[in-house]
């Protein structure tokens, strides 16, 4: 199977992958761009997927079908489709839950979801020096999901939490109302060191941060799931996993 990758931000933003000898026999369409076919998908004998298109001679079908036949999941990270296995933002309801506005406590740490916005643009206001403190544009065909968020320390003793975007940040994500799932694109956080970001807290206190996200425009955020990190750990593959609806 050919697995080439289109994102196609003019119609819907639908994430495609070129179908080849894993297919039945396609029905032949009219000479045309852009058709719907009469065949379907098969892997390792089990339908996959009806919704086969022809463009230009080639034929491609959701890479979201693709994706749950293998097991796996489709994340959106700085212009890239990646394949992950399945687990994160669809497999934790049920640990820690709530929706915006609602402080959820692990018995050690606080979280709290403030505020969600969309903008096209987002200003960083708690950055610092460690932080990268450019404004975050959306690029055509998407929107800027904004979190504003809170960490809090519930211990006895002094702690500090990493901010990272792909190799130290667990779980966390955001999952729209068709099942797809964004990495965090930037983190507005007043960090106290780099590489990855952390954030020191004293007992009882908080870090005030904010996540963006890229999303399309035809998307709706639904949940957040965010893991808490400790620094000391975040090479350990260990966090505490945590899902927010988003929806008001």
């Amino acid at each position: 199977m050919a697995t080439t990758l289109h994102g196609n931000r003019n119609r819907r933003r639908r994430f495609i992958v070129t179908v080849a000898a894993i297919v039945t026999p396609l029905v032949t369409a009219a000479a045309i761009v852009y058709a719907h076919t009469a065949a379907k998908l098969v892997i390792n004998g089990n339908p996959v997927s009806t919704d086969i298109r022809k463009i230009d001679g080639k034929n491609y079908v959701p890479i979201e079908d693709v994706a749950k036949a293998l097991n796996m999941q489709v994340f959106v990270s700085s212009g890239q489709y990646v394949l992950r296995p399945a687990g994160g933002a669809n497999q934790v309801a049920g640990k820690r839950t709530g929706k915006i506005g609602e402080e959820l406590f692990t018995g050690q740490y606080r979280f709290l979801v403030k505020s969600i916005q969309e903008a096209n643009k987002y200003h960083m206001k708690y950055a610092n020096k460690f932080t990268y403190n450019k404004d975050v544009e959306a690029a055509e065909g998407e929107k800027l999901v904004i979190l504003d968020c809170q960490l809090k320390n519930g211990t006895t003793k002094k702690d500090e939490f990493a901010f990272s975007k792909k190799d130290f940040g667990g779980n966390t994500a955001l999952a729209d109302a068709d099942g797809r799932s964004y990495e965090v694109d930037a983190y507005d956080v007043f960090a106290d060191e780099d590489a990855p970001l952390g954030a020191n807290a004293l007992p009882g206190a908080a870090v005030p941060f904010a996540m963006v996200f890229r999303i399309p425009n035809s998307a709706k955020a639904q949940d957040l799931v965010y893991t808490i990190v400790r620094y000391v750990e975040r090479a350990n593959n260990k966090g505490t996993d945590l899902r927010v609806s988003l929806q008001k």
